[in-house]
């Protein structure tokens, strides 16, 4: 695969393309409309009965497709400067066909932009792979290191297995740049499948502007560095406080919990006894229905972003 021997300037960018993978998701569609916003040509791979509904009013180019499919995977990115991957297993498999799914389609993409000569690949993967099991009590970082089989969850064990792929790929040459972004709220984001999961109100969750995210996929392109991993955090807080309105009802859209939420978190961190460490929740270990992000409130983390701040110029708007 190419690589980017001068990272391009932001407004280099906009004479370039870039291929969105899983452009119908919800990072997905934010990423587009991301690119749109800083007139970066877009072209959106999609299967043929997605729901195009999160790109309507998006001047894009739109190609029926699958991550599995070589010859259409080429016929995508042709022309194209960057992909991002922002994919997610389909619900309803078992954990090994997500498992193989999930495999066989970075692979697949990574060896159609090898063949294409794409310069960079932007990962969306989740801050659930960034710890192994007991780093509830601690900040975790870019730097910790997932034991796969510690989650019961597929989605979670997928995404480590489509990290390792990345990495396996980015020791041999491929401009790829990984991102973890924690539980992700705004626009177009439903909490209430959450509610259902059975967790503690004092767990740990990291919560994270969508449009934040997507804004760090489209700076990653210039400013990460091939074969890192970012971890994309907003406020580090507890799944109660987040939760509680939707239990009652008071809220339609998660926007309007936000500034409340916020400001009672950074209350409650500053007067703790011992500082952000002092408290641990505890979690159960319940399942119901499929939630794919359910790993980033079972598994309470709370995020260090200084690698992202330094070298993405992350910054988050909670």
């Amino acid at each position: 695969m190419a690589t980017i021997k001068k990272a391009p300037s932001q407004p280099e960018l906009r004479y370039h393309r870039s291929l969105v993978i899983g452009a119908t998701g919800q990072i997905g569609s934010h990423v587009v409309a991301e690119l749109v916003e800083r007139e970066i040509s877009v072209r959106c791979l999609r299967r043929w009965n997605s729901d195009t509904e999160r790109l309507t009013g998006l001047d894009v180019e739109q190609i029926v497709g699958d991550v599995l499919d070589f010859d259409s995977l080429i016929g995508a990115m042709s022309g194209c400067n960057y992909v991002f991957y922002a994919v997610a297993p389909a619900v309803g498999l078992s954990t090994r066909e997500i498992l193989l799914e999930s495999v066989g389609a970075i692979r697949t993409v990574i060896e159609a932009a090898r063949e294409v000569g794409v310069d960079r690949i932007v990962v969306t993967s989740s801050a659930a792979t960034l710890a192994a099991e007991g780093s509830q009590a601690r900040l975790v970082s870019e730097k910790d290191v997932y034991l796969p089989g510690t989650s019961a969850d597929a989605f979670v064990e997928a995404k480590y297995a489509v990290e390792q792929e990345c990495a396996r790929y980015s020791a041999d040459g491929a401009d790829i740049v990984l991102l973890n972004p924690g539980l992700c709220v705004g626009p177009g984001v439903d909490l209430r499948p959450y509610l259902a999961l059975g967790v503690e109100d004092d767990a740990r969750v990291n919560f994270v502007d969508i449009r934040d995210v997507a804004r760090a996929h489209v700076d990653a392109l210039s400013l990460g560095r091939p074969g890192a991993r970012y971890a994309l955090g907003g406020v580090n807080g507890y799944v109660g406080d987040l939760l509680a309105d939707w239990r009652v009802g008071r809220a339609a859209r998660v926007e309007q919990l936000l500034p409340q939420w916020v400001q009672k978190q950074r209350r409650r961190i500053s007067g703790m006894s011992g500082g952000i460490s002092a408290v641990v929740g505890g979690l159960r270990q319940e399942t119901a229905g499929v939630v794919r992000e359910a790993g980033l409130v079972r598994e309470g983390r709370w995020l260090d972003t200084r690698l992202a701040e330094q070298e993405l110029g992350w910054r988050s708007r909670l």
